[in-house]
């Protein structure tokens, strides 16, 4: 990483913390901001150091689609952001946050101030791990009910001890090797800021609910690129961080089907697809999908489909090769 020299009114990494009151620790990190992204003044978005944070900069009025994979902080600190998802157009000037979910969809416009003061905001991506360690901790997903909240997008409250640990993180970036060993506990930090302030109960409800969704795709990904190989619940829990009954709960929310049901229907479709593209040994098909008995794949199949493997399928590659003959006769 190439090193940034500050100017010299800008906070230096060992003042960062000590700054007092929440307008000067914006006005700070905004000349921070602007320190870090002025080797590249033509980037609109630039990832530094920490790859969970990024600087956006621009001069003019800029539309990006949030491509984010995990939920992120977004803050204006000059200029103004609006967000839109379908109707709804939401505004926030400098010293105002959201949190935008992951998958959102959202189209986000930056707008500069002034052609001499250019838009300047920063993005931290949250990750779920340090969030959800961090709620247990604070006892915040044990006395209540699970928020059913699923918006998109809201509001958050920057706290001073918030902004001041993301004032220290960013003059960090100055100096790599401290980067690198420090990153991941001002990460932690940043997760305990925004958890243990106001709203901080609906913010780590929400998080856990949205990591869940993550994990239960996780495994709906896992069953999908190992649905021929032996699978237990258990194990599939544990790969992604759940316990069985947590697992098995989110899995049916997004699927409407339990693990087991979806990676048979998984195995059936895939054991048609192959049924239907020539194979003709029942046998052999049902050893390919993942099924260790004929008789059980052969049973299952009749199920879903209606029919025995095999019946169907050798009936309509015969007319689909009748049709292919007829065709031939046409043209000669």
């Amino acid at each position: 990483m190439e090193v940034v020299l500050f100017p010299q009114d800008a906070i230096p990494a060992r003042n960062a913390g000590v700054v007092s009151s929440r307008q000067a620790c914006l006005e700070l990190l905004a000349r921070t901001l602007e320190a870090q992204v002025r080797p590249d003044p033509k980037g609109v978005i630039k990832k530094t150091a920490v790859p969970d944070i990024s600087i956006i900069r621009s001069n003019h009025a800029t539309s990006t689609k949030s491509q984010m994979s995990r939920p992120t902080i977004w803050i204006t600190l000059q200029g103004a952001t609006t967000v839109i998802r379908e109707k709804q157009h939401l505004s926030y000037s400098p010293g105002e946050a959201f949190l935008l979910m992951a998958g959102s969809g959202c189209s986000c416009t930056v707008h500069a101030s002034s052609a001499g003061n250019p838009y300047l905001g920063l993005c931290v991506e949250l990750d779920y791990a340090h969030s959800r360690e961090i709620a247990d901790r604070l006892g915040l997903l044990r006395k209540s009910a699970i928020s059913s909240d699923r918006s998109d997008i809201s509001a958050l409250d920057l706290s001073l001890p918030l902004l001041q640990c993301l004032l220290r993180t960013i003059s960090l970036l100055e100096s790599p090797k401290a980067v690198q060993i420090l990153q991941q506990s001002l990460l932690r930090e940043i997760c305990y800021w925004l958890q243990s302030g106001p709203g901080g109960r609906q913010l780590a409800q929400r998080l856990f609910t949205a990591g869940q969704g993550i994990r239960a795709s996780d495994a709906v990904r896992h069953l999908h690129a190992n649905f021929s190989n032996p699978v237990c619940v258990d194990d599939l829990a544990d790969l992604v961080c759940m316990s069985p009954a947590t697992l098995h709960r989110q899995f049916k929310l997004l699927t409407s089907l339990s693990p087991h049901q979806y990676l048979k229907r998984l195995r059936l479709l895939e054991a048609r697809r192959l049924l239907f593209g020539g194979k003709t040994n029942v046998k052999s098909v049902a050893f390919q999908v993942g099924y260790l008995s004929a008789s059980h794949f052969s049973r299952e199949y009749a199920r879903l489909f209606g029919q025995p493997p095999g019946q169907k399928e050798v009936k309509h590659r015969g007319a689909r090769i009748l049709q292919d003959q007829q065709m031939a006769e046409v043209e000669d």
